[in-house]
């Protein structure tokens, strides 16, 4: 699990690194902002698809492990838990990752507030499905016994 928990980590932090260097393109201008301000439609169907995306994608993330099916397939076959578990934390990661990166591109080229929060939303969210060891015990434990 080693290295499975060093891949996640991994993909954890390359999702802020990513956000991280774009905000540092954009305010250093050497990515042009408000490429897209000139374009309302466009802003109103990527606002609220984006909105939309954090609301599903964020509680869809958070609450994986409390569904069901999802834990008996987790724990239908012992010896493959620690596979499942990491197909389940990457999807996990991706899931609110990739929306951030997307919200702090959105933020500047629309140079429209919404997509700043929507990216303190899912920053804040990605706090709470980081990789760890412990992590993985409890998620494996506790939601067996739910």
């Amino acid at each position: 699990m080693n290295k499975k928990n060093l891949y996640l980590k991994i993909l954890f932090y390359s999702n802020i690194l990513i956000a991280l260097v774009l905000f540092i393109l954009f305010e250093s201008n050497i990515l042009l902002e408000g490429g897209w301000t000139e374009q309302p439609m466009k802003e109103f169907v990527v606002t609220y698809t984006m909105e939309l995306l954090a609301i599903v994608f964020v509680w869809l993330s958070l609450r994986l492990l409390k569904f069901n099916k999802i834990q008996n397939w987790l724990f239908s076959d012992s010896e493959k838990i620690e596979s499942r578990y990491f197909l389940l934390a990457s999807t996990r990661i991706l899931a609110i990752g990739l929306p951030l990166i997307l919200n702090v591109l959105f933020y500047y080229l629309f140079i429209n507030t919404t997509f700043a929060g929507l990216s303190a939303i899912h920053l804040l969210a990605l706090m709470f499905v980081f990789p760890s060891k412990e992590r993985l015990k409890n998620d494996t434990t506790s939601s067996n016994n739910n």
